[in-house]
């Protein structure tokens, strides 16, 4: 064969072998999430009571430098909830005439409740949430800017995306050129995408 002509059969190759590469090594990245993804979306479906025991409730006092005021209560919750070092998703402020700003703080497998008073005197509930919760909460992916390990499983979550969508264009793009792209191969890809973009029209008709 001409040196001309085995250029391109090398650089196919040399392109083939990359794509394997980082097919391969960017599933063994992803994998670890792709458990508990797929534990967490079998655990919304079919609960296991035991991993759903919740941990004894623990209540204490603490006192805020400056005074609670009824403007902004959305605002001035994250405010308690951030000198505090509550780290979570703030939910549902609402000042009560006998309990001040009340509110809850949650995070995967951890809940606060929050009474807050105009004088800074702040009554707090914990209670862990158990196993259940924790695979739930990573299921739902969200930013967590007040923590680091939940803020990097955030960006993780975003690096498994891409590298899924590209893990399964590569996985086409490798399987079309290795000879074996047979008649009932198409059909099951082309089966997969009608079922998909059927679900996703009768969603939304």
């Amino acid at each position: 064969m001409a040196p001309s002509a085995a250029q391109p059969i090398k650089a196919r190759r040399n392109r083939h072998r990359w794509l394997r590469n980082i097919h391969l090594y960017g599933g063994l990245l992803c994998s670890s999430y792709l458990v508990v993804y797929g534990i967490s979306s079998l655990l919304f479906s079919h609960p296991i009571g035991r991993l759903e025991r919740e941990g004894p409730v623990r209540e204490w006092v603490d006192t805020l430098k400056a005074p609670v005021t009824r403007d902004d209560p959305a605002g001035t919750a994250r405010r308690v909830a951030s000198e505090l070092a509550l780290v979570g998703r703030v939910n549902a402020p609402e000042w009560k005439a006998d309990e001040g700003l009340s509110f809850t703080v949650v995070r995967p497998g951890f809940k606060y409740s929050v009474r807050a008073q105009e004088s800074g005197v702040v009554a707090l509930k914990g209670q862990r949430l158990g196993l259940t919760a924790v695979l739930k909460g990573l299921h739902d992916a969200r930013q967590y800017p007040d923590s680091v390990p939940l803020s990097l499983w955030w960006n993780f979550t975003h690096i498994t995306i891409l590298v899924l969508l590209f893990s399964t264009v590569s996985g086409i793009i490798l399987w079309t050129g290795s000879g074996r792209f047979t008649m009932s191969g198409r059909l099951v890809l082309i089966g997969g995408a009608v079922l998909g973009v059927a679900l996703i029209g009768w969603l939304l008709r």
